[in-house]
């Protein structure tokens, strides 16, 4: 078993799966210390939410687009995902930059739209086959486009991007 934290969830592998939670004892935590010392606390709520939501996003882009650069979600019932576990290793930055730097200039625009967070090499892991993506929920960023929107409008050349053979011998 290993524990891992994100901005709003929490992930959880067990062997060959890994499940997501909102990060709900910040929630519990935050409403404790609020009831009893009547301090001003984190916005949890919203941090809890958008764990949610991302879980639910994530499950939806997974069963709509079945990508190979993606992780598979199995299920969700929104307070939890179950996703396959893959295996590798952490991608640089420089890695990630390499590999979009050939992106089409409309999907170079479009990616500037997105929340810089989605493109944190913490969201890859460098496989055998290429890069494939396994944190692709999205919540509310302030941004104008999504990963989900992105996916959708350019699956073809993410796809032919991250499934070129990576070189994870450096």
């Amino acid at each position: 078993m290993k524990l891992m934290t994100g901005t709003s969830r929490v992930a959880l592998k067990i062997g060959p799966i890994v499940l997501k939670f909102p990060r709900f004892l910040f929630y519990v935590k935050d409403i404790w210390r609020y009831r009893r010392y009547k301090v001003k606390v984190r916005n949890s709520t919203i941090v809890f939410v958008n764990g949610f939501i991302a879980n639910l996003t994530e499950f939806c882009i997974s069963l709509c687009r079945k990508e190979e650069f993606l992780a598979r979600t199995y299920f969700t019932l929104g307070f939890v995902n179950v996703q396959k576990y893959i295996d590798g290793e952490k991608p640089s930055r420089d890695d990630i930059n390499n590999t979009f730097k050939t992106l089409s200039q409309a999907a170079w625009w479009d990616r500037d739209e997105i929340d810089g967070h989605v493109w944190d090499p913490s969201n890859f892991v460098k496989t055998d086959k290429g890069m494939v993506m396994v944190d692709y929920g999205y919540a509310f960023s302030g941004r104008l486009g999504s990963i989900a929107g992105f996916i959708a409008e350019h699956h073809e050349e993410m796809e032919s991007l991250m499934l070129k053979k990576q070189s994870t011998a450096e």
